[in-house]
């Protein structure tokens, strides 16, 4: 009788343990402090393979050290282990995604019906999930026809968004429209989301995707305006200044250009982008 006390106690005291070390590991992701989080992850693998927890948080933390090899690996496993999290799904796609942009148009084509898949399962698992709906409105906006894309489906999710009460499904709008040529349309949606952001947003990516598509309808002024507000929101994101320097660019502003790429490239000397425009610059 002893010894089943025992060994209750042991598995008890060691489920408590493994409690205290997924929630003390996911704090530190929390905070950002990929490396040592993935340590603990990674022991607690170790000793229980079988941990959905670990498995989803090593993938979420090798996306964002961009090994999505890894990434994927991780977050497959833990939509194996326990299917009924939404969020699994979701970082499953996102891994999968980013895979499919490093790979070939025939890989891409293999993958596609994967990651829309796990798209749809996050909506399924959750319907309210935002990220869920963001990501299925994306592939079908972008994908070609034959691995998937569909924009009425873009649309459709885009008016999931709204009713939702996120701003993103007035953004998927403008994209929607620029890719259907309505131009005027487009740029009206932009106006309003940026009025409504009031500089404020926590979505600088906006400011990104609005600045080229001006620079696509010819108003580089205007670009360069939504690129300086993009450098306030990601100071030290060297894209912000290689976009800013695309807007100059594109105004003519060549001087004004090169200093904005060569700013990138104090952030991060390595930022191809920057050190290709520059060299382009810089060649008589």
């Amino acid at each position: 009788m002893k010894s089943i006390i025992y060994a209750f106690l042991f598995i008890l005291f060691t489920n408590m343990l493994y409690a205290g070390n997924l929630d003390d590991a996911a704090t530190l992701f929390k905070e950002k402090k990929y490396p040592e989080a993935a340590q603990i992850f990674q022991d607690i693998l170790k000793k229980n393979d079988t941990s959905a927890v670990a498995n989803y948080y090593l993938g979420r933390i090798r996306y964002v050290q961009k090994k999505y090899d890894d990434a994927a690996d991780f977050a497959e496993r833990a939509v194996e282990l326990n299917p009924s999290v939404a969020d699994y799904h979701f970082w499953y796609a996102n891994a999968l995604g980013a895979k499919a942009q490093q790979t070939n148009i025939f890989k891409q084509a293999w993958l596609a019906p994967k990651i829309l898949r796990q798209f749809q399962k996050t909506i399924e698992l959750d319907s309210t999930h935002i990220g869920g709906h963001i990501g299925a409105a994306n592939f079908y906006l972008l994908a070609p026809g034959f691995m998937g894309g569909d924009i009425d489906k873009a649309m459709h999710e885009a008016h999931t968004l709204i009713r939702l009460g996120s701003d993103k499904g007035y953004w998927l709008l403008a994209s929607i429209y620029d890719k259907q040529g309505k131009s005027d349309k487009a740029e009206k949606q932009y106006d309003l989301l940026d009025k409504s952001f009031n500089d404020s947003t926590g979505n600088p990516g906006f400011y990104n995707n609005f600045g080229y598509f001006l620079i696509k309808r010819r108003k580089p002024v205007k670009a360069i305006k939504m690129f300086k507000r993009l450098v306030q929101l990601r100071p030290q994101d060297a894209n912000s200044y290689d976009s800013l320097g695309d807007g100059f660019r594109a105004a003519g502003k060549l001087d004004s250009a090169k200093i904005a790429y060569r700013q990138a490239l104090d952030i991060d000397p390595a930022f191809k982008a920057s050190l290709k425009k520059l060299k382009e610059l810089n060649t008589p």
